[in-house]
């Protein structure tokens, strides 16, 4: 039986893939590295008819793209809320080379910045009072600064460590479960068993 290939500007495929172990990936709007990521595939296709029935086929790459498990449930739940799911473009078409991935998550490294940055400002607010004033309120405020200056690094330094520890081992467990619950999320209706028929009724 001869094969009918046909081709059109218009025809297309998509496709999601589970990558396992791929080394800590860092993502476009994520906190933290992967080592499991999702990767959708949209491709030009063609279409053979052969043997009474279609066969589509993906052809050339159009875009390439990962996302973390946790990004991939978001945007198939998430339809028409907000202004889009973030997702790490790896290669789209008519790029030369494969593009480079973004930048390591720098949560910490910001979080730490803006206190320091907070905490100077305080600081300089209590100087000035400290200047104009005299007695029992002059030595609280230099006490305070004292505070300031010493005990506020030190509890945000082991919040930071602590929260470091709780996003690792949170890490594994988030991935873990949603890499399990992906294909049931984004295909429920597939899965599901026919109702059986009522049994016919005996003349």
């Amino acid at each position: 039986m001869s094969q009918e290939k046909e081709t059109h500007e218009s025809y297309g495929t998509i496709s999601f893939t589970r990558v396992n172990g791929a080394g800590d990936i860092p993502l476009f709007g994520s906190s933290i590295n992967h080592q499991n990521v999702i990767m959708l595939e949209v491709m030009t296709a063609e279409r053979t008819r052969n043997l009474s029935r279609d066969w589509i086929h993906g052809n050339k790459v159009i875009l390439q793209a990962v996302m973390s498990p946790a990004q991939f449930a978001e945007a198939i739940t998430s339809l028409g809320q907000g202004g889009g799911t973030p997702i790490t473009l790896e290669f789209v078409a008519g790029d030369e080379q494969r593009r480079r991935p973004p930048p390591a998550p720098r949560v910490r490294e910001q979080f730490d910045a803006e206190v320091h940055e907070s905490m100077a400002h305080s600081i300089e607010i209590v100087d000035e009072l400290i200047e104009k004033t005299k007695g029992t309120v002059r030595r609280r405020l230099e006490i305070l600064r004292g505070r300031l200056e010493s005990n506020l690094p030190f509890v945000q330094e082991q919040f930071a460590r602590q929260m470091d520890r709780t996003v690792t081992e949170a890490k594994a467990e988030m991935e873990a479960y949603a890499l399990a619950r992906h294909p049931q999320i984004a295909v429920p209706a597939m899965t599901r068993q026919p109702e059986a028929l009522p049994p016919a009724e005996e003349d």
